[in-house]
């Protein structure tokens, strides 16, 4: 199984991900299509300590929850809890 990346605060994602550090330590939103280093040296599974909200609008293909794959052709909303592994 391959190693997961625990991300513990909003700060680091932001390192991770190439952009600006976020204007307040507990909250922050931004643009996936903005995020500069999301290219194949990402980790493919991830873990934050905190939560989070991502909205995809006119996703192409399906989404994988547990062990179900999902349909989602018009877009999905989906939402994380601290510790929560998620894989991309």
């Amino acid at each position: 199984m391959e190693n997961t990346l625990h991300i513990a605060t909003i700060q680091k994602l932001h390192e991770l991900a190439g952009i600006s550090a976020p204007k307040h330590q507990l909250f922050s939103v931004h643009r996936i299509e903005n995020l500069r280093n999301l290219g194949p040296n990402f980790p493919k599974r991830l873990s934050y300590g905190f939560y989070s909200i991502g909205l995809k609008k006119d996703l192409r293909g399906y989404l994988k929850y547990g062990r179900t794959h999902y349909d989602f052709q018009q877009g999905a909303l989906g939402f994380t809890a601290p510790f929560q592994v998620i894989g991309v």
